[in-house]
């Protein structure tokens, strides 16, 4: 069945929590009790929907008033705020919640009474769920001590009994609605009894510290640990998801989750199976991530930390070239970058070949390159390309796999460009995203609301779109705009590089347009002043450091003019030699920052971070540096060899 929702689920918690909290300030209550039960930020640290827990099933039986399911999500809500306010007095000591745990108990029992009368055939149900809780808090004590295997079938049992009081909501809607539709109760009861056990991996795996440090029953922490071993919680917890048990786990709840929505695909619940798919999605999330620190990892074990001695331009050459022909991964792409999105291979894969397609380098990399221009073909999302196969399409992707295809002699479709062009404003430049609630959604982060800055014109992007532009002979009104506004900035001295620690980087796509186009003003321009902002020992910084990246991008600028700039050329490309690993790379250069995406300019100083914003993302893999030094040595053997 088709799982239709009448309501925005968003709205539906906001709406339950003003319902409750209205409740609660109805009763004549102490004035403290109150502000404790309807404590904003004791609500929203728990999951939302256990505020209006029973509408979560009320469509799977005949209709019921709207004021029966509104009392009995109230009811349900003090009762779970019980059992907290209870783990507070046990864990903590809180002898307050004591207080509070038995105001929430008798006012949910006056609640139930009220619904169901002394007599109902619900009570039965309820001393049921209420044994079963208790079973669990003795099954939790037998599983500290057995010395016996404990099965996946067992651990099932005490999730579900864990879990009693959420049957009790079913149970509770099964007699409001007559109590006679047992198959849809049954269905109920066996899709939340797989759901428990989902939900019960993921709280092992959040609690793993916390469980093992109180001497708790956990199955993460089960599931890896030896008693007999003596290392720390904290390598622990670290060899549980080097050793995969982490991800087994959570592909094990995402089975137990398809179970769930599988019971109820004939029963018509449409907010209960859009809990089980949010929650999937969050664990097939959680894999991406662990795959992602476990590459992280794997990276930093592998990469070389010992320098080159006697370095030279082709011996430099040749083992940068082998580290960008041994980096690639069997689909042709190679990964850099971790941030919010994940990691990076389409716009890694995108900018690398952008820079391997040059003279001399393509040769050397021919299969290579046709390896990673298959993969980008196969990348597409919706007619453009994205950060990453599983990101939302943006102008700068696209203008690194338009100039792949362009170096590559790949025929670009009209659709394609006009899409492209969509990400262009007058007067601003190329904005890297142009949806602002599609990219709200994909970063799914509830603490921002707000992306204008990312949805405004980027000197960066619009700098790589007008060399496209440029090199591609595409001589457009966006083409002349984009000059237009590059002059007005150059003229006043307001280049900047809105992802980048830099405006080095601007200044790199620009000259390479400019030179193009014999803007010799323009040109002189660029190089003055990248050439005054070189250190002593031919190195390049941003407010970090010296930087690797853009050394390498800022002796390609003068190498526009290589007589001119001979010497400041000179003293670059010998900080670069001397500075590069036996393993062919160059010390990785974290110089793609995330700004605040409500924030227009942003200048504050940024840590390494692979989440979040207002943080560096981390290059860790060191393959654009690399590869920008590749090109960059490349270019000035060439040189070499013809003089």
């Amino acid at each position: 069945m088709r799982q239709v929702l009448e309501v925005d689920p968003k709205t539906v918690g906001a709406l339950y929590k003003k319902k409750f909290i209205s409740y609660i300030n109805s009763l004549s209550l102490s004035e403290v009790y109150k502000e404790s039960i309807t404590d904003c930020k004791f609500i929203d640290e728990n999951p939302i929907f256990y505020i209006y827990y029973p509408k979560l099933f009320s469509s799977a039986f005949q209709e019921l008033e709207s004021t029966q399911i509104d009392q009995l999500c109230i009811a349900g809500y003090l009762y779970y705020q019980s059992t907290l306010f209870l783990d507070s007095v046990i864990d903590e000591g809180n002898k307050k919640g004591l207080f509070n745990a038995l105001v929430c108990q008798e006012e949910a029992t006056k609640i139930m009474t009220h619904l169901f009368g002394l007599d109902s055939s619900y009570w039965g149900l309820w001393d049921k769920r209420r044994n079963e809780y208790l079973r669990a808090i003795h099954i939790e004590k037998e599983f500290l001590k057995t010395s016996n295997k404990i099965s996946i079938e067992q651990y099932a049992g005490l999730a579900d009994f864990k879990a009693s009081f959420g049957k009790a909501a079913i149970d509770s809607i099964f007699k409001l609605s007559a109590g006679t539709d047992e198959y849809a109760y049954t269905k109920m009861i066996n899709s939340h009894k797989y759901f428990s056990l989902a939900f019960q991996i993921n709280d092992d795996v959040l609690d793993f510290k916390e469980d093992f440090e109180k001497g708790q029953f956990n199955w993460a922490v089960y599931s890896i640990y030896n008693s007999s071993s003596k290392v720390s919680v904290i390598e622990l917890n670290k060899l549980f998801y080097i050793r995969g048990a982490a991800k087994s786990l959570f592909e094990k709840a995402i089975e137990y989750l398809d179970m769930a929505i599988n019971e109820v695909r004939d029963i018509s619940v449409p907010i209960w199976v859009l809990e089980l798919e949010k929650l999937k999605n969050k664990f097939c999330f959680s894999i991406i991530e662990i795959d992602n620190y476990l590459e992280l990892l794997n990276s930093e074990i592998k990469l070389s930390k010992k320098f080159v001695i006697n370095n030279s331009i082709n011996l430099s050459v040749e083992s940068a070239i082998k580290f960008m022909r041994n980096s690639q991964n069997d689909d042709g792409s190679w990964r850099e970058y971790i941030n919010q999105g994940g990691i990076s291979d389409t716009w890694s894969t995108a900018f690398i070949v952008s820079k391997l397609s040059g003279k001399n380098l393509n040769v050397q990399l021919e299969d290579n390159i046709k390896n990673a221009m298959n993969f980008l073909q196969n990348s597409k999302k919706e007619e453009l390309w994205g950060y990453n196969q599983n990101w939302i399409n943006d102008a700068d992707t696209t203008n690194f796999v338009l100039l792949a295809f362009h170096y590559n002699l790949i025929n670009i479709d009209d659709s394609i460009l006009e899409k492209w062009i969509s990400f262009y404003r007058k007067g601003q430049g190329f904005s890297t995203y142009i949806d602002s609630d599609n990219l709200l959604n994909s970063l799914g982060d509830k603490n921002i609301t707000n992306v204008n800055s990312w949805t405004s014109g980027h000197q960066c992007v619009s700098a790589v779109s007008f060399y496209y532009l440029t090199v591609s002979k595409n001589f457009t009104s966006v083409h002349s705009n984009l000059d237009e506004l590059f002059n007005e900035y150059l003229l006043r001295d307001d280049i900047k590089a809105y992802w980048w620690t830099s405006k080095i980087y601007t200044f790199y796509y620009l000259i390479k347009s400019y030179d193009l186009l014999e803007n010799s003003k323009n040109v002189n321009l660029i190089l003055s002043e990248t050439a005054k902002i070189q250190n002593d020992d031919g190195s390049f910084s941003d407010k970090y450091g010296p930087n690797f990246f853009l050394t390498g991008k800022a002796i390609k600028i003068l190498l526009v003019r290589p007589k001119e700039y001979n010497y400041q050329i000179e003293k670059g490309i010998n900080f670069l030699l001397t500075h590069q690993y036996l393993d062919g790379s160059w010390q990785n250069s974290n110089c793609l920052q995330i700004p605040d995406p409500e924030l227009i300019d942003e200048t504050e100083i940024y840590p390494v971070n692979t989440h979040g914003t207002s943080v560096r993302a981390k290059e860790f893999n060191r393959l654009f540096t690399t590869v920008s030094i590749l090109e960059t040595l490349s270019h000035y053997g060439e040189r070499i060899v013809s003089t």
